[in-house]
């Protein structure tokens, strides 16, 4: 992203809070998925011995059928809300910098009313906290906009997931190979190895915004040693006429 843009000093500090966070519940959230996965995977894998599939004459059963299945369904849901979730990514990135503009905007306009006031600039002043107070909303709209898209993956990824065990099983349970009782034993099974695997689709807009604050170009880009120069708006020298973005006092 090489330059880390305007303001760095009203992004640095929020983003370094945010990012650890973000971690931080991203980390505890990744382990306790871990645990469980590891508690069920091998039970699902057991159970799975009991499904055999008959067509004509021949009859077989797949090693860790259902375990397949399971993995087969989380990596496409999780390949699917990426996909939709990733425009997040610029967006998080964008917001942030905007908000920032729009802080320093209103500090300085602070730091010189009384300049404004006597070159009769609160008009232009105005206009320009209004233009950045704009360009926040509009970035907000659009993140609206992105996260109900991956919602709605992410809603019916769950909802789905409640019949994916059973159609899934249902061959095994309708030839008399697997007892109601059994096919429960595999559902619920399977719904606990899910719950773990769906890990990266419930953290999607999570990951974005992390990777919007740890590389988008504000961290990454000032830890970088490919960072450009930092830009901060020049500070009104004594004697001469103040501006804050293009507002002029003296």
């Amino acid at each position: 992203m090489g330059e880390i843009g305007l303001n760095p000093d009203q992004r640095i500090h929020e983003d370094t809070r945010h990012l650890t966070e973000l971690t931080t519940d991203l980390g505890i959230g990744l382990l306790q998925s871990s645990l469980l996965l590891v508690s069920f995977i091998g039970v699902l894998w057991v159970l799975s011995r009991s499904l055999v599939f008959h067509f004509g004459e021949m009859s077989f059963s797949i090693p860790g059928y259902m375990v397949w299945a399971a993995l087969l369904y989380a990596i496409t849901g999780s390949l699917l809300s990426w996909r939709v979730g990733w425009p997040l990514v610029r967006l998080s990135a964008d917001r942030y910098a905007h908000e920032a503009d729009l802080r320093t905007a209103l500090v300085r306009a602070s730091e010189h009313a009384d300049g404004i006031a006597l070159s009769d600039g609160e008009d232009e002043a105005r206009r320009s906290i209004e233009a950045e107070f704009e360009h926040v909303l509009a970035i907000l709209r659009q993140t609206v906009f992105a996260t109900v898209r991956l919602t709605s993956i992410t809603a019916g990824y769950g909802w789905v997931a409640l019949v994916i065990p059973i159609i899934v099983a249902a061959p095994a349970y309708f030839s008399g190979d697997l007892s109601f009782g059994e096919l429960m034993m595999v559902v619920g099974a399977f719904n606990q190895v899910q719950q773990a695997l769906r890990w990266f689709v419930d953290n999607t807009a999570g990951l974005a915004d992390w990777r919007a604050t740890a590389t988008a170009g504000r961290l990454g880009g000032f830890q970088s040693p490919r960072a450009g120069p930092i830009r901060t708006p020049a500070l009104p020298r004594a004697g001469t006429r103040a501006t804050v973005r293009g507002v002029a006092g003296h």
